[in-house]
């Protein structure tokens, strides 16, 4: 099974939040334990804890 690209973590700059959240995560209702965002899946929440708040910061530039 391909991955998704939704799939890929991925920076969203600031000015393009807004739309990628009511795009993306209208129907939100899973909140995020460590902060503020919300998610459409549990899955979706769980993801974005892994990448935000468990690895560490920098996780992005370490070599493959």
């Amino acid at each position: 099974m391909e991955a998704s690209q939704c799939d890929d973590p991925r920076y969203i700059p600031k000015h393009k939040f807004g739309r990628h959240m009511s795009r993306h995560h209208s129907k939100a209702t899973v909140k995020c334990k460590d902060c503020l965002l919300a998610f459409d899946t549990a899955a979706a929440a769980g993801k974005h804890h892994h990448y935000a708040h468990s690895l560490p910061s920098g996780w992005w530039n370490f070599p493959t």
